[in-house]
Formats: structure tokens, C-alpha cells, sequence
């Protein structure tokens, strides 16, 4: 009778082995379950997307808003999109109307209530009705900023008004956009700045200048970086080997091959001591010290820890963020709000991010909360061991160690080194080399495994084994839902990210 109660325990221990169960820690779902080529963040209620060689658009619900019918469809801007029909450019409104049917060689994007369109090689501009406003004229032609459009015309580089009328006459070799008032002109082989009635404000002296923004430009002398403002006065001196252009009242700069950001006094507010640094997004910069990226706000606190393969700049409170060659998702307080699984993530607008998968297929995800459960949520209070597929570190209870040999999926059976996860669980394990037997003892369950055997012994009684144990360079690998739950532990699979929960 003992015996047979015995053996009753036995195969139900060997029935919690082989089920386990699943977490779904899914904490999104498809805004459409239509599969693109490519798709982009929403932008005043517009998603634009490719499929099967066409462009299009779609709306807040998924549903489809602008046709596929384009061979290729800009973001919207001032109202319009611009579209490729053939080989001919035009304007579509963002309902999807025609603004301008497609009859130009080459055009941009509208800015300033007016798009730049090229027609018989020459360049003019479309005004807000889509029809020509300013006619084709010109060499070369850029939008408008500060209400003035560069244009060249017989080689040389002068200014336009939006009706047409010449306002700084056509007498640069190389010249840039306004921007705060400023614009960046080439004089003699030096760059200085003339202001909106072409006067020159800022004489040519430097080697290379930037644009102006937040009232700052890059200037270069000698090879090495610095900062002037509107008058020419220096906001930060000649010292860096890199310098981008302010944006927000922060710029990236470089020296010796390490990064930092300048705010608009010129002073230092995050050090430049990182490996690179991205775009700066709701007062965050991502960046990437001991090859892993963070984030760090412009006090220079570090509030995201540099844990990550990639990162990319927030948006709404949510970032993209690559571990294990996945992408996924985390708020600012580096919280996952996706577990890494796709092969790339975009900018979250609206609620809706795009995200790619790893099959290649293209769509749009919505997140459901601001977090997903933490793995101490997810263990509700129980002692726990944490680990995933392909890495070596393993979290029991909060305290990091490190096992021989990375977790593999071998046959769909997880297989590790043993010693450390049934240890941590108040196991032990020993090894005996002349019978190449691993023998699993905890709880008055006694698991005896050999290196090849398809059976396991356990209190005395046979089970097979869907993978057997092998060995692994210097380290045995067992397989570990049969071992942990026999021996009485609850264990949890992570399909999205390959990450096993050992509850006890």
C-alpha cells in the first residue's frame, strides 16, 4: 500500500514536470491586424505605411485613410503629403484629396506655406491652393524659414520673399537657411553670418559654421569647436572636437573621443565622459558608457541604469529600447511597459507606436499600461530564481550569480547547469564522475541523472526524459522544468522573452 502511494506521488510530480504553465506577459495589442512593409508613427491623426510597393496611410483606428496607390508618400506637413506617382511629384491634402496632381520632376515637403517643386529643371514654389506661386526660375531652392527661401540662380546664392521679390541680391558662392534671424554665408573661404536685409552682422573669420538655433550657432577655428550667439560674442570658447547644434538649450559636444552636453551658459551639465550620446527628447538624452546605453536628464542624473544593447529617445513617456538583439519598450523609469521581441521599435504617438516583428512584418502596437509586472511582482511575494535563454547571469531573490554555461533551448527543452539554481533553492547537488551521474537531492526527493540517459531515477522509480542530460565544454546540462518541478518547485516560462520564473 505504501509502495503504491509512492509511486501515485511519484507520477503526479512527473505530471506537474511535464505541464508547467505559460506567463502571458503581453501587455499590448495590434492596432490592425493588416501586416506592412513599413510602417511610421502617427502624426496628426496619420500613420503613413508601404505594402507591397505602395504607399498609403491610416487612421487612429487602423482603418485605412489615405489609398495605397502612391509610390511613395511623405509625412504630413502644413496640411499636405507629398506623393510619387511614376516619376512625378505632387500634393494630397491630409484627407486625401488632390492638391496639386503629380506634374513636377522633383519637389520637398511644404514648410512655411510653400513647397519647393522643380519643372524643366528649374525650381519654383506651390503656394497654400497648390497652384504656382512663385514660377520656375531658379537653379536650386530651399524653404522658406524666417518668411526668406534661399535660392541660386546663374551660380550664385541670393534670398527670396514668399511673392518673389528679390531681398538679398544673388551674390554668394555658398550660403544656408535663416534661422533666428541669421544666416551662415561663405566669404573669401571664411563663413560669417548676414542678417534678414543682408547685412553682414558676423564677419568671416571661421573655418566652419552651423546654423543658428536657440540663438546659438557651432563655430570651428583651427579644427577645434565653439559656440557664439547672435552678436558673435563666445558662449563657450574654442574646446571641443565636435559640436552639434542646440536644441531645447542643450548641445551634444566631444573631446577625446568622449561625449557631454553644454547647456546655453556653456557649461557642462551632463560630463563628457560617455561613448556617445543620442537625440534629446522630454528632457532625456540616451546614452552609452561601458558599451550599454541609459538615459540621463540635463541635471546629469542618470535615471535609467546603462543596461541596454540600444536605445532610442523617448516620446510620450515611452522609449525603445534593444536587449538581446529585441527590441521593446520602457517608461521613464526604465520599467518595461513591452518585454523585448521585435526587431525594431519606432516613436510612440497618439498611444500607438510602429514596431517591426521578427518575421519582417510591419505594423503598430498599443500598449495597455504604463508597466508591466516586475519579476518580484510576478512571484507575488514567493522566493523566486529568475533567468533567460543565452545569458549567464541568474537573479535569485534580488542577488546576482553566474552560471557555468548559458541556458540553452535544446529540442524545446530548457537545459542548464544545475548546481547553482538547485542550491538556491536549498538543494545540493553532487556528481559522480566515473558513472557520469548528476544526483538532485532537496525535500526528501532524490533526482538521479546519467550524461545520455533518456530516464531519470527518481526516489528509486523511472521517467524518461524528453532530452537527456549532455555535457557542454566542462559543464553538465540538465534539463531543468523536469528536475525543478519533481524536486517541488513551481516553474513559469516567458515565451515573448525566453525568460524562465522558478517559484519555491
Amino acid at each position: 500500500m505504501k509502495r503504491s502511494a509512492a509511486i501515485c506521488f511519484l507520477f503526479l510530480l512527473l505530471w506537474q514536470a511535464m505541464s508547467g504553465y505559460a506567463l502571458n506577459t503581453k501587455n499590448y495589442t495590434y492596432l490592425t491586424e493588416e501586416e506592412y512593409h513599413l510602417t511610421y508613427p502617427f502624426e496628426n491623426g496619420l500613420a503613413r505605411a508601404e505594402k507591397d510597393l505602395k504607399w498609403g496611410a491610416v487612421a487612429s483606428d487602423g482603418s485605412v485613410k489615405i489609398p495605397f496607390i502612391w509610390d511613395y508618400l511623405g509625412a504630413e506637413s502644413d496640411g499636405f503629403l507629398l506623393v510619387l506617382s511614376g516619376s512625378q511629384y505632387g500634393y494630397i491634402r491630409s484627407d486625401g484629396s488632390t492638391a496639386a496632381e503629380p506634374a513636377y520632376d522633383q519637389a520637398f515637403q511644404y514648410s512655411g506655406g510653400f513647397a519647393a517643386v522643380m519643372q524643366d529643371g528649374k525650381w519654383g514654389y506651390l503656394g497654400q491652393n497648390g497652384s504656382l506661386a512663385i514660377a520656375p526660375q531658379y537653379d536650386e531652392a530651399n524653404d522658406f524659414t524666417d518668411s526668406l527661401a534661399r535660392v541660386k540662380k546663374d551660380g550664385k546664392y541670393g534670398y527670396i520673399t514668399s511673392d518673389g521679390n528679390t531681398a538679398i541680391d544673388f551674390c554668394y558662392e555658398e550660403a544656408y537657411d535663416f534661422h533666428d534671424g541669421r544666416a551662415c554665408i561663405l566669404s573669401d573661404g571664411k563663413y560669417g553670418y548676414i542678417d534678414s536685409l543682408g547685412s553682414l552682422v558676423i564677419h568671416p573669420v571661421f573655418d566652419v559654421a552651423l546654423d543658428f538655433h536657440d540663438g546659438i550657432a557651432a563655430v570651428n577655428c583651427d579644427g577645434k569647436w565653439g559656440y557664439i550667439d547672435r552678436s558673435g560674442m563666445p558662449v563657450s570658447d574654442l574646446l571641443w572636437d565636435s559640436a552639434e547644434t542646440f536644441r531645447s538649450g542643450y548641445a551634444i559636444v566631444s573631446k577625446n573621443g568622449k561625449f557631454g552636453v553644454l547647456n546655453e551658459n556653456g557649461t557642462l551639465c551632463i560630463p563628457a565622459q560617455f561613448e556617445a550620446i543620442g537625440e534629446l527628447a522630454e528632457g532625456v538624452y540616451p546614452v552609452k558608457s561601458g558599451g550599454k546605453w541609459g538615459y540621463m536628464n540635463t541635471a546629469g542624473e542618470l535615471i535609467v541604469p546603462a543596461k541596454f544593447d540600444g536605445a532610442k529617445p523617448f516620446s510620450e513617456g515611452i522609449a525603445a529600447v534593444c536587449q538581446n538583439g529585441k527590441w521593446g519598450f520602457i517608461n521613464s523609469s526604465g520599467d518595461w511597459v513591452v518585454r523585448p521581441e521585435f526587431s525594431d521599435g519606432g516613436f510612440c504617438r497618439s498611444g500607438v507606436i510602429p514596431i517591426t516583428t521578427e518575421n519582417g512584418t510591419a505594423g503598430w502596437i498599443t500598449p495597455l499600461a504604463t508597466k508591466l509586472p516586475s519579476i518580484e511582482e510576478l512571484a507575488g511575494g514567493r522566493s523566486y530564481i529568475h533567468l533567460q535563454i543565452g545569458k549567464k547571469e541568474i537573479d535569485i531573490n534580488g542577488s546576482s550569480q553566474t552560471l557555468d554555461a548559458t541556458p540553452q533551448l535544446i529540442n524545446g527543452t530548457t537545459m542548464l547547469p544545475i548546481r547553482a539554481v538547485v542550491e538556491g533553492v536549498g538543494g545540493s547537488v553532487q556528481w559522480d564522475a566515473a558513472f557520469r551521474q548528476i544526483t538532485l537531492s532537496s525535500s526528501g526527493t532524490e533526482i538521479r541523472l546519467k550524461i545520455g540517459d533518456d530516464k531519470a531515477l527518481v526516489n528509486g522509480i523511472y521517467f524518461p526524459l524528453d532530452t537527456p542530460p549532455q555535457l557542454s565544454g566542462n559543464s553538465t546540462l540538465v534539463p531543468l522544468r523536469f528536475a525543478m518541478q519533481t524536486l517541488g518547485c513551481e516553474v513559469a516560462w516567458l515565451e515573448d522573452t525566453q525568460e524562465i520564473l522558478i517559484y519555491y
